[in-house]
Formats: structure tokens, sequence, C-alpha cells
């Protein structure tokens, strides 16, 4: 299913929590919000977390244990961008990864959504810090 076809969903907070709004699970039809829970999970997850979605996730916890170098960055940019277009969810027009090698770590900034200023827009973004030893260590976004 395609992010443009979703109509509302349940949101969730930067660590996969439910939010509860009033007793009631907050759900949005704000497709920005929509990607960019999804995002998240998509970014915490790996394949086969998902008992019906064996593709679903970015499986980030398989680069631990390697040097961090630009080719290790790029594998993971690609590991990322798979497990969001592997479904059809995303489009290659939908998300923006962008990353800096910081001595043994590597920060990615990814910003995700369905209008044209997604890119400019800090609510879209989710920001990751990816270590060797840890894996990924916080994923936070600006809500």
């Amino acid at each position: 299913m395609l992010i443009e076809e979703i109509g509302r969903d349940i949101i969730t907070d930067d660590y996969g929590d439910i939010i509860l709004s009033n007793g009631d699970i907050y759900t949005s039809s704000n497709q920005n919000m929509i990607a960019l829970t999804n995002a998240r999970h998509r970014l915490m997850s790996g394949t086969s977390d998902m008992y019906l979605y064996d593709i679903y996730g970015a499986n980030l916890h398989k680069f631990i244990g390697r040097p961090v170098t630009e080719s290790l960055a790029k594998e993971i940019v690609t590991s990322i961008k798979n497990s969001f277009t592997e479904d059809k969810f995303f489009s290659g027009d939908n998300f923006q990864i962008n990353y800096v090698l910081d001595g043994q770590r590597i920060l990615f900034k990814i910003a995700v959504g369905t209008d044209y200023q997604f890119t400019r827009n800090k609510q879209s973004e989710v920001n990751i810090v990816f270590s060797p030893i840890t894996g990924v260590s916080y994923v936070w976004s600006v809500n």
C-alpha cells in the first residue's frame, strides 16, 4: 500500500509507543505524520520482525561490529532505502537521507513526507546515530 492511499493511521512517539490522547489512541490523517511514524518504525526494525511483512525493516543491526567508513555509511543508506521502498509504501520522492561520519559514529538525518516541502520541515525529520558498537543508539524527531 502506498503512503498516498492511507487515510488515517495510529501515531506513535519516537520510541514506537502508542500515543494516548484523552484516553484514546491518537490517530491522524496527516500523511506527513503517518510517513514519519512509519519511517521511525522501519528504522528500528529488521527483516522477520513483523510476522506478515518479512521484508519490513532497515536491518541496521547487521552493521554492528564493522569499522566506520564511507562505504559502511553508503551500505546503511541502501538498507534504509530498501526498507522504505521494497513494499512500495514510500517512493524515492517521499524521503531524503543525509549522513555525516563523526569519528566512530555515523549521524543520519532522514526527511520523510508527501508534500513538496517535507525536506524543509523539521517536523518531517528522523535523526539517528549509528555506532558500530551499539547499533542505532537513538532515534528522535521534532514533534
